[in-house]
């Protein structure tokens, strides 16, 4: 298998004050009633910092510069999601150590809210491959699996 077979998928840990920022998935049509982290399909021609950059102003409304953002996780997965599809995706996990802005929801016809919370007390409904990937970089692991 190639890498081009597999999406790629970038995420942001946004950290303030030892939280993370966090997106209640509510209005998708996938994933629903779950939070995730900001994040995005890189599409054709993007690279991944330009795909988290975009992403960031786009649904919590932030201004990242590529400077600020450096790779923190990278995490292969494959699972089966909600609607009974096989999915197998490399997802990439950037962290910002600056922002300008402030953070809000961007997208209210996508996220119903936005909330900070500790790495050490991730919501229960948290998005299982995201779980494994933020359990991963609060442990300074810098690549993880996930098969379920």
């Amino acid at each position: 298998m190639t890498l081009d077979m597999y999406p790629l998928i970038v995420n942001l840990i946004l950290e303030r004050e030892g939280k993370i920022v966090m997106i209640y998935r509510e209005h998708t049509k996938v994933y629903q009633h779950a939070y995730a982290l900001p994040a995005g399909k890189v599409e054709k021609g993007e690279s991944l910092k330009h795909n988290i950059i975009r992403e960031a102003k786009e649904e919590i409304g932030i201004t990242l510069h590529p400077d600020d953002v450096s790779l923190a996780v990278t995490l292969w997965a494959k699972y089966n999601n909600e609607a009974g599809d096989n999915i197998e995706d490399v997802g990439f996990f950037f962290k910002a150590s600056r922002y300008e802005g402030e953070v809000i929801n961007a997208e209210p016809h996508k996220h119903g809210h936005i909330k900070w919370v500790s790495l050490n007390e991730l919501p229960e409904n948290t998005l299982t491959f995201t779980r494994v990937a933020l359990e991963a970089y609060r442990d300074g692991r810098d690549y993880v699996e996930y098969v379920d």
